[in-house]
């Protein structure tokens, strides 16, 4: 049987506790942000990202990452819409860029010739004071008594 509720605060059981990072956690890939591969011609995609309480976004792209140099562009932008920076070619396959905020955009233009892979990550970590995560579960059962940050 399911625990739907505690009983009295200062009388419970806890089954399980996962703890995930307390500043810091690496983002399920599932979530992570990546164009098609190979993408598509005359593109002009943006995707964005956004991990809440994160102060910080460590991206890694793989080494996968590549577009056709010199005609087409990946342009990494933070939180406040700024530009970080406009890649080409194999410029970001395997480079990690910290991006302050909780939020990154990924713009991908291609011209009407040649495309190639795309880009994609290897890794998001999300850094801030609020982003780790606790579960309290019961073996067997949905997640009961509480579940928040750190």
């Amino acid at each position: 049987m399911c625990l739907s509720k505690w009983v009295d605060a200062s009388f419970f059981f806890i089954y399980e506790i996962k703890l995930i990072g307390k500043n810091d956690v690496l983002v399920d890939s599932s979530q992570y942000p990546q164009s098609s591969h190979n993408y598509s011609n005359n593109l002009d995609q943006t995707k964005t990202f956004t991990y809440e309480g994160a102060t910080q976004l460590v991206i890694t792209f793989s080494t996968s990452t590549n577009v056709e140099s010199k005609y087409d562009y990946i342009y990494v932008y933070g939180s406040d819409d700024t530009l970080i920076g406009k890649y080409t070619g194999t410029e970001l396959a395997g480079k990690t860029i910290t991006i302050s905020g909780d939020t990154f955009k990924i713009k991908l233009t291609s011209d009407s010739s040649q495309t190639f892979y795309g880009y994609s990550f290897t890794s998001i970590k999300a850094i801030g004071p609020d982003v780790g995560w606790f579960v309290i579960t019961e073996p067997g059962c949905e997640t009961v008594g509480q579940k928040g940050r750190t």
